[in-house]
């Protein structure tokens, strides 16, 4: 019941920020690398990201 009442209270008052317009097409490109690569090589692309 209380995280009901916290997931109906953050769903309320919780507006996610908006991205800016490179931010957006940074995060489009990311999905699709990521789309287009098998399981190794997306596990490399995150370390990059990370690093």
């Amino acid at each position: 019941m209380e995280n009901e009442l916290l997931k109906g209270l953050y769903d309320c008052f919780y507006t996610p920020p908006e991205l800016s317009e490179q931010e957006e097409e940074v995060t489009a490109y990311h999905k699709a690398l990521i789309e287009a690569l098998a399981k190794p090589e997306r596990k490399l692309v995150l370390r990059i990201i990370d690093a």
